[in-house]
């Protein structure tokens, strides 16, 4: 009798090949997927027999998975911040070390006098599933977020968990490129400016992960130094941010120093900070 539990050990040893790290965390997520079944009430089938319609979804879940596609993607939903936010094929899947910015962004706001009662408005620039923008107003009940999205693709998963967090009238959605700048839009003076913007050099896109070449690649190359969106950003974004404005940026692991001189001429304070992971990433400060 094919179980779930040895089902599971099937799929991990699978898994291995590809994922060796995560290989059991991988095989027991896809086969709660294709079970349909809640995470309690999988826990509580270990020992049950396996329907031959979930075997078969499962296995189709395996092959695409041994192919590389994202295991994000096969999911359909991905965590930040501790909230589940929908992913799929043309959008880039959050990363735990962008929740950085959305602490960086609310220790500035709680040092400040009567943020509580301030109605705070965050620009969230190449916004993607819109993970930063929504995580900050699921954290602060008088803000107002503008996500700023080029790809239509994208949007859309932007705008599912706009509505699926209920947030419609505090999330604005834009569908617009970044580089048409400020004063192509009509925003108000932001308080805070945030993205996580592409940074790869475009030589890198052929040396990436079999995974994160499934990602889209708009929301991967940052041009032929990795710092075109910077650059942009420092002429057409930054100088509209309000007085004592803050604004936070994530980059690559080599590219923080570069970015923060980039952006000392047009701000008073630049800082750079490490992620989750000891690497100096992102770039930070007070306009």
């Amino acid at each position: 009798m094919m179980t779930y539990r040895k089902l599971m050990r099937q799929g991990e040893q699978l898994l291995a090949l590809v994922c060796p790290e995560d290989a059991a965390f991988e095989s027991r997520q896809l086969l709660v997927q294709a079970s349909g079944l809640s995470r309690t009430a999988f826990l509580l089938s270990a020992l049950e027999p396996v329907p031959e319609a979930v075997r078969e979804r499962f296995q189709a879940l395996l092959e695409r998975r041994t192919e590389g596609e994202p295991l994000q993607y096969l999911l359909g939903e991905w965590d930040f911040y501790g909230n589940p936010f929908y992913v799929g094929p043309g959008v880039l899947i959050p990363r735990p070390e962008t929740e950085c910015l959305v602490d960086f962004s609310l220790e500035h706001i709680r040092a400040q006098h009567g943020w509580r009662e301030k109605e705070w408005t965050i620009l969230d620039l190449c916004a993607g599933t819109g993970c930063i923008g929504i995580s900050l107003l699921l954290q602060l009940p008088k803000a107002k977020v503008y996500c700023l999205e080029k790809s239509e693709e994208a949007a859309s998963y932007l705008r599912r968990n706009v509505a699926r967090y209920g947030l419609e009238d505090r999330c604005t959605v834009l569908e617009g490129d970044l580089f048409s700048g400020f004063q192509s839009f009509s925003l108000p003076t932001p308080d805070l400016i945030l993205s996580n913007p592409p940074y790869l050099r475009t030589e890198e896109l052929d040396h990436m992960q079999i995974e994160v070449g499934k990602e889209p690649v708009l929301a991967l190359d940052g041009g032929e130094d990795g710092l075109r969106f910077y650059r942009n950003l420092r002429s057409d974004w930054l100088p509209f941010l309000a007085s004592d404005g803050f604004f936070a940026v994530e980059g690559g692991e080599d590219q923080a120093g570069q970015i923060a001189d980039l952006f000392s001429g047009v701000v008073n304070r630049v800082e750079t900070r490490m992620d989750l992971y000891g690497q100096t990433r992102f770039v930070l400060g007070v306009k």
